[in-house]
């Protein structure tokens, strides 16, 4: 299944919710690594955070490297990947991988 890396575009609108903390890569290894493979796919985000609105931003599934399956996204999840990818520095945050909340 083709990916797209972090600095591509994808999404899914997130309303607004206190953002779970920000895991550094050996974090993410660690309870990844205690996790079956399928399951780490599941438990990681990829959020551009809005640099306007606080709590709000586009958050899109994707693996503990941050890459994206493109090909299950759907059309409009990948417009606004690409719109959230266009806006880094303007109207996003640069892109953030994250513990899912969904399980």
């Amino acid at each position: 299944m083709p990916r797209v890396p972090a600095g591509a575009h994808t999404g899914f609108i997130v309303a607004s919710f206190p953002p779970p903390p920000v895991l550094t890569n050996a974090e993410a290894t660690m309870i990844s690594s205690s996790l079956p493979a399928a399951e780490s796919l599941a438990r990681y985000e990829l959020r551009f955070q809005s640099l306007f609105h606080t709590g709000r931003g586009l958050t899109f599934p994707c693996d503990r490297q941050g890459e994206v399956d493109w090909d299950a996204m759907t059309e409009g999840a990948r417009a606004s990947f690409l719109r959230a990818q266009g806006g880094v520095g303007r109207e996003y945050a640069s892109p953030a991988i994250r513990l899912s909340d969904v399980h």
